[in-house]
């Protein structure tokens, strides 16, 4: 059951999305148990077609928010380009936004919500986890990126990919110390009290396995993180066993920190 939605961010722009109910409910049926999954990319869009990831959470009785943030496809050049030096800034915000939109309609239970996420979403759900901590009960991060400085050290300098992404963080972020660490999920993890999972292919050559390991290293042994590593997959999680060792760990991880009842 996947409804199309939409919100006003802190800055007024507007964030289309979808919320995807538990099969046979409305949002007449809520409140919910709420999970955030803001898609990867980040330049890519959501749409209302069917996507395993939230289907599986719904049909555990969880409502599902998937927000087109700023920076997104699928709509206007101008929402694209609002994204361009907002990778960690405005872009996080507006998922934090949809959270408490959800919230503010009954669609979500109050007293807090879970995120979840891969790629680009999996750096969001950590960045979300260190700026709304009073809320997050949990987060997810699988093939997430955790050090968006040293992700553009691994490209090849002035390539296509590298100028992209350079457009998405923002130059100016390079300007100091301060500036580099609030986009740093390495650098905010002293910030995400709640439970956190991350999860990472060895495989992966999108977001190099070396993303996985600087996270780790920067949380030392707090017990709030479990760090899981997949052993032969990529980035893409296109092994059906990769998938469903995703939806089988995470949804363990969801009914110990943010249960359905």
């Amino acid at each position: 059951n996947v409804v199309s939605i939409s919100y006003e961010a802190r800055d007024g722009r507007t964030i289309q999305g979808f919320v995807t109910l538990p099969p046979g409910k409305t949002s007449d049926n809520g409140p919910f148990p709420l999970v955030v999954l803001p898609h990867g990319g980040p330049v890519a869009h959501d749409t209302a077609e069917f996507d395993w990831w939230s289907g599986a959470y719904a049909e555990a009785g969880y409502a599902v928010l998937r927000p087109n943030y700023r920076g997104s496809t699928g709509s206007t050049s101008e929402h694209r380009f609002a994204g361009y030096g907002e990778y960690g800034g405005k872009m996080v915000d507006d998922v934090i936004d949809g959270a408490a939109w959800a919230i503010a309609q009954g669609i979500a239970k109050p007293g807090g919500y879970c995120i979840a996420g891969g790629s680009y979403g999996g750096y969001s759900a950590l960045m979300v986890a260190a700026r709304d901590s009073g809320r997050v009960k949990c987060a997810i991060s699988v093939n997430g990126v955790t050090d968006p400085i040293l992700r553009l050290s691994e490209y090849t300098p002035d390539s296509d990919a590298y100028n992209h992404y350079e457009l998405m963080l923002g130059s100016g972020r390079f300007s100091d110390d301060a500036s580099r660490a609030a986009i740093m999920p390495v650098r905010q993890a002293g910030a995400m009290s709640a439970p956190i999972l991350i999860m990472h292919g060895r495989e992966d050559t999108r977001v190099p396995f070396r993303q996985f390991t600087r996270m780790r290293e920067a949380t030392g042994n707090r017990p709030n993180f479990t760090f899981v590593e997949m052993e032969g997959e990529d980035h893409f999680l296109q092994s059906t066993y990769a998938r469903s060792d995703v939806l089988n760990r995470t949804l363990t991880f969801l009914e110990a920190h943010h249960p359905v009842q």
